[in-house]
């Protein structure tokens, strides 16, 4: 009986509540146990410095806005109750910052509230305020300041009621807002990821962009009020973002209609269009914010031709009774409707239910996406009926194809087998065309180098025997016997240069006749052989002969392999140092078998060459220096002898200090097994 009294009671009092809050005056009356959340709408007082006091109705929805710069609303709340009542408040949309008083004492602030511009800074966050109405009289102020948007003052009503009730009321509009928008920004992104897989028809790409920018400018417009957007970012940057994402959708918008009804459209007005958008998309960049929210007048005006264009390109569709006619048009006229309402709302005239313009977005790219989803359906199904066609005409064409592939074929081998022996002719002239290349050139140099030997060597032949016969005129007088002696050995002498030039000629002649030839060479005989070849010379000079190997044998030509070694080790002892002590001067010769090649190094601690003289010192008949009593022929017969082995020779030497003469043969290892010797 008690609960059903008060519940009586209760009710009684919502429509006394009920009955108040629509009083002429701005007293709004609100009891202890209201359960319901209470939008402030009806009078409200403004003053503002210099103006006479104002009273504002304010109603549901973004139909109320101030001119003025400064000012502030009252409004009492009359609280019928005995004890004070703990309540939240929560402002959805007041341009651009405010103070929130109860009592006369300060609640909360959004940036920064002054009536000079200098102190004065913009801001907005979506939350509820906890505020205590006392028994009686309350009155809540709310001072606002705009000097950075066109528009100001408190635009829809502020909310009271109990905190959850009032968080809830957030989250529940965050919620709905996040999914229709992000429905518009998921739509977007789907056709846009389609474009980049078809590669052509761009109303694809403006449509997604189209989308994604709508979306974008809706959900940062001050209006939806999404909690952890505008939470998160400070105001300045969420109203470019607003008006950046209006004016490209505006660009992207008239795009794809443009792209969509080519076949209809005006190139001079679509120019001038692109033009005029793409400058104010520019402006929300690089202007002030009050500059492009202030031109958002003069834009919705010059929209109104865009629009009547756009319906222009669906009708001519419509009359032409295109593919996506009936679907195009209904886009067009739902969405020129939107746009209208939107605009009529830009100037506050009346207010609609929440959400309505919103799902009224949502119906406008549903709409286009079906227009384009037709359009591709329809492409697709002529794209499978042609494709069936053309499988058809390819399957006869296939059968008539290889009727004329066997006889193909059969033209083709026999044309296969002709360029296979022109490319065998054609190769084999051509490894004749160098191989007589190569021979010529090799002749060339053997002639030249027989020219040379000849005339060299008659000279050198003919200087011993000159100095014989001189010799021998003087023998034929009356010489004593030591004197006789003396002729004798000169004579000796003269002749073993004669033997020496004779050798070297033998030696130039089994080098050019080298047959390929390989022995097994055992470096220890090798060694034995050179020792005793150098035997009276290493004696006479004081030169230590070193010989080092890491394999016992070698693959390689036994006579020019010592013919090599023979040359170098008599270069290195006719150019040793004379002015140092003989037990000094030594030769090193190094063996090393390297995979299939064979290293070998003789060194000398000797005269050294002139860097000048080293690219000159292997031709025939050379002479470095004034000390050579030799014919000039050792370095050349050692280079001859490599190149006949399929050798390379480098040669390493500092004047003064040492040389070194390296060259690397092929030659099969013997065997796997290495021994340092």
């Amino acid at each position: 009986m008690i609960s059903f009294f008060r519940l009586i009671h209760i009710s009684l009092a919502v429509i006394l509540f009920t009955t108040k809050s629509f009083a002429s005056d701005n007293n709004l009356i609100l009891e202890a146990d209201s359960p319901e959340i209470i939008h402030l709408t009806g009078v409200w007082l403004l003053e503002s410095p210099g103006y006479k006091q104002e009273v504002i109705t304010i109603e549901d929805g973004p139909v109320n806005n101030s001119k003025r710069s400064y000012g502030t609303y009252h409004k009492n709340i009359l609280l019928e109750s005995d004890s004070s009542l703990d309540l939240s408040i929560y402002i959805p949309l007041i341009r651009t910052s405010f103070e929130l008083k109860v009592n006369n004492v300060l609640v909360a602030e959004q940036g920064k509230v002054s009536q000079n511009r200098k102190f004065y800074h913009p801001g907005m966050k979506v939350k509820p305020y906890d505020i205590t109405l006392h028994p009686g009289k309350n009155t809540i102020s709310i001072t606002f300041a705009n000097y950075a948007h066109a528009k100001g003052g408190l635009i829809t009503p502020p909310v009271i009621g109990t905190h959850d009730d009032v968080l809830w009321h957030i989250r529940k509009s965050d919620i709905i807002l996040t999914a229709i928008y992000g429905s518009i920004i998921l739509l977007g992104i789907f056709f846009i990821l389609f474009f980049i897989s078809w590669k052509k028809d761009m109303e694809i790409l403006y449509f997604g962009l189209f989308a994604i920018m709508w979306a974008v400018r809706c959900i940062s417009t001050a209006s939806k009020h999404i909690s952890f957007l505008y939470n998160n970012f400070e105001w300045e940057t969420l109203i470019r973002i607003d008006y950046f994402g209006f004016y490209c959708s505006i660009l992207f918008g008239f795009l794809f209609f443009n792209k969509l009804f080519k076949s209809y459209s005006i190139p001079d007005f679509s120019k001038l269009v692109v033009a005029g958008t793409s400058l104010m998309v520019i402006s929300t960049i690089v202007t002030p914010v009050k500059v492009f929210t202030e031109a958002t007048v003069f834009v919705h005006f010059i929209l109104s031709p865009v629009i009547i264009y756009v319906i222009y390109l669906s009708y001519q569709s419509y009359k032409n009774n295109d593919d996506i006619s009936k679907i195009g048009l209904a886009a067009a006229i739902s969405a020129m409707a939107i746009f209208g309402l939107e605009w009529l709302l830009f100037f506050q005239t009346f207010s609609i239910p929440d959400f309505s313009i919103d799902l009224g977005y949502l119906l406008i790219f549903l709409l286009n996406a079906s227009t384009l989803s037709r359009r591709f359906a329809k492409r697709f199904n002529q794209l499978e009926t042609l494709q069936r066609e053309t499988t058809l005409q390819n399957i006869k064409i296939e059968e008539q194809h290889n009727k004329i592939q066997e006889s193909h074929n059969t033209i083709l081998n026999q044309r296969d087998e002709l360029e296979k022996k022109h490319k065998e002719i054609t190769a084999i002239n051509k490894s004749l065309e160098e191989k007589v290349f190569e021979r010529t050139k090799e002749l060339e140099k053997a002639n030249n180098e027989l020219d040379t030997f000849l005339y060299r060597a008659s000279h050198d032949l003919r200087r011993p025997l000159t100095s014989i016969q001189g010799l021998c005129s003087i023998a034929l007088g009356n010489l004593s016997s030591e004197e006789l002696h003396q002729l004798l050995k000169m004579m000796r002498e003269t002749a073993g240069t004669m033997d020496n030039m004779l050798k070297k000629l033998i030696s130039i002649s089994e080098i050019y006749h080298y047959d390929d030839q390989k022995d097994i060479v055992n470096l220890n005989n090798l060694r034995i052989e050179i020792l005793s070849e150098f035997k009276s010379k290493l004696s006479l000079s004081g030169v230590k002969l070193e010989f080092v190997h890491d394999t016992e044998d070698i693959h390689i030509n036994k006579r020019l392999i010592f013919l090599i070694l023979f040359h170098l080790i008599d270069n290195s002892i006719q150019y040793r140092k004379k002015d140092i002590n003989n037990s000094e001067s030594k030769i090193e010769i190094k063996i090393k078998q390297e995979c299939k090649n064979v290293v070998i190094s003789v060194y000398d601690n000797g005269m050294g060459i002139e860097k000048s003289q080293l690219d000159n010192v292997c031709k025939m008949f050379y002479k470095a220096t004034d000390r050579s009593t030799g014919n000039g022929l050792g370095l050349y017969l050692c280079k001859a002898a490599i190149n006949k082995l399929g050798g390379e020779m480098s040669i390493l030497s500092r004047e003064h200090s040492y040389t070194e003469v390296i060259f690397n043969i092929p030659a099969e290892p013997v065997n796997i097994k290495y021994q340092l010797n």
